[in-house]
């Protein structure tokens, strides 16, 4: 599948909120809790103290096992060995989503390919993923992106064979093909797009939830300290982000040479013509090219006899420090397209310069330039129309990454809860702040504030805002709960 139906899949499921529904927040699968899917998630836990050697356990390969190396070619063939079964993998998938007794059936085995899961490891122990994308030899949007969608097929088998040893109470075991996948998506995340992050934010989701199921059992370590030591993010926005801001740069040729100037006219016409078949392809054929190029001339046209309009747009390429000279001395198609590049560029940075800020310092300036390009696709105001065709969804966005951050926090304070319990007599905490500085935690990455945390009687809840995307409300609740020692 190549860059440009990616986009247009993860962008119109962004929209819609679905990406980051249940699978994205890694809540426990309908066949484990067939409440609706509001109900609170319950999580029972049993007391814990940290190991004597704290740094015991770690959620990636540690230092004396990595290798220098590129961990793609071992990647590749752990997918030429596993193959594309699709009977298999839904029935790999439904073990996953399955109760955990049943993963101690011997007939599970015939799901796990052992000699994929040894190529798995072994790649997870390489310090780099590189794919080798022929970025400034192809377009980039054109680039097929195969390795994706099997880096999750890969990702299903590794994380049952973590099941099965949970299941089995070979707590070390499962901790160990834990490290894989979460090397498995650092790796994933290296791809240089934004919809690399989204499927390595899907694996990581897949991977919390089988820890989350780990840290419920009996007998299970506390490995508060091991998530702790996990890079934050370990998702990060930046992979993709540098992709997206040269993404014309990289897929019409022409388009970066206009930093030094507009082209000639005939040149100047088929570079507008390039543009325009670039967001057709992106809109997968729901935008006729031919049509907006013949609007977009109209357009152009009309905009130059309006002597006010006009001015303006040669007022405003001056600002952008271009000499007066040589701006009046552009054809209309020039100046338009100068002045199409400035706006592109101008929405751009406003989409992308908060990504790189936590999401509740984010969301403000997000929500403003979306709304912004909402108002230019009404209005029609945008005289070459790439940033409305092109420019993603990207305060959604921001919150998956931001999502997939604060699982990892959470996962941090039940382990700490459990240390809690463990001192204390099989207690819960009134409030956070009874934990004390030797658990230390972060604050709600999405919030900003502290995480909302209640005692009642002797449940606790944990309340996380901001869980349904397409209407920015609506949270989810965990219910904690300590096991009574027998």
């Amino acid at each position: 599948m190549s860059i440009a139906r990616l986009h247009r899949f993860a962008w119109s499921l962004i929209a819609a909120g679905t990406i980051v529904g249940a699978v994205a927040r890694g809540e426990p699968p309908a066949a484990a809790h067939p409440a609706t899917s509001d109900a609170p998630i319950v999580v029972t836990l049993s007391p814990r103290h940290s190991p004597r050697a704290s740094l015991r356990y770690a959620l990636l390969p540690p230092f004396d096992i990595r290798r220098s190396g590129n961990a793609a070619p071992l990647y590749a063939k752990a997918m030429m060995q596993l193959g594309e079964d699709g009977a298999a993998d839904e029935r790999r998938s439904k073990a996953l989503d399955g109760p955990l007794a049943e993963c101690r059936d011997a007939a599970l085995e015939r799901l796990l390919d052992r000699s994929a899961l040894d190529l798995a490891r072994l790649a997870g122990r390489r310090t780099r993923c590189d794919w080798e994308l022929p970025i400034g030899e192809q377009s980039f949007i054109e680039i097929v992106l195969p390795e994706l969608q099997s880096m999750r097929r890969l990702q299903k088998v590794v994380l049952l064979q973590a099941r099965r040893n949970t299941a089995q109470g070979s707590f070390d075991e499962a901790l160990q093909w834990l490290q894989t996948a979460y090397a498995a998506v650092r790796h994933t995340a290296e791809c240089p797009t934004f919809v690399a992050g989204l499927v390595a934010l899907a694996m990581q989701a897949q991977a919390d939830r089988v820890l989350r199921e780990l840290i419920e059992q009996p007998a299970a370590p506390n490995l508060y300290w091991a998530l702790t030591s996990l890079p934050r993010p370990l998702v990060d926005v930046r992979h993709g982000l540098e992709s997206e801001l040269h993404l014309l740069d990289s897929s019409v040729p022409g388009w970066k040479d206009l930093e030094r100037g507009p082209p000639d006219e005939a040149s100047a016409t088929d570079l507008l013509r390039r543009c325009v078949q670039l967001a057709a392809m992106a809109a997968g054929g729901k935008t006729d090219g031919a049509a907006v190029l013949v609007r977009m001339q109209a357009a152009i046209a009309a905009t130059f006899k309006t002597a006010a309009r006009k001015q303006a747009i040669l007022e405003a390429l001056v600002a952008d420090g271009w000499k007066k000279s040589q701006v009046e001395s552009w054809t209309d198609l020039q100046a338009s397209l100068m002045y199409g590049r400035s706006q592109f560029h101008q929405l751009r940075d406003d989409l992308f310069c908060p990504m790189t800020l936590p999401y509740w310092q984010a969301e403000p300036g997000l929500r403003s330039s979306e709304r912004r390009l909402d108002d230019l696709r009404s209005s029609g105001e945008e005289l070459f129309p790439l940033g409305t065709l092109l420019l993603p969804a990207v305060r959604n966005m921001k919150l998956t990454y931001a999502r997939g951050e604060r699982r990892t926090e959470t996962l941090r304070l039940l382990e700490a809860l459990r240390m809690f319990a463990a001192r204390n007599g099989g207690r819960l905490p009134k409030s956070l702040e009874e934990l004390g500085s030797s658990t230390p935690l972060s604050i709600d990455c999405i919030t900003g504030r502290p995480f909302a945390y209640t005692l009642e009687g002797e449940e606790a809840r944990l309340v996380l805002p901001h869980e349904k995307v397409s209407d920015g409300g609506g949270s989810l609740t965990y219910v904690v709960r300590i096991r009574r020692e027998k």
